[in-house]
């Protein structure tokens, strides 16, 4: 599957922050496009999901969109927190 792949070789890049009272992570690298990424592959798998002939691949298909759907609201959330920094 191409988008297992995908996930397979991509690293989130979280950098730490030094020099205040209290050192905390950041998301770095370019987390625009991986935020781009998830969005076309949870849709890809959302298409698949609804086709008849994914039957065979179903549960595939639905844990894949569950862990990428996380991840991606995980990251909404983290850049949301850290835009409070």
């Amino acid at each position: 599957m191409e988008i297992q792949g995908r996930w397979d070789a991509r690293e989130l890049k979280i950098g730490g922050v030094t020099g205040i009272d209290h050192p905390y992570c950041v998301i770095g690298g370019d987390i625009l496009e991986t935020q781009e990424i998830l969005e076309n592959d949870i849709m890809s798998l959302q298409t698949m999901a609804a086709s008849r002939a994914v039957k065979p691949f179903a549960d595939d298909v639905t844990s894949k969109t569950q862990l990428l759907s996380e991840t991606s609201d995980t990251i909404d959330k983290w850049l949301k927190v850290q835009l409070g920094w």
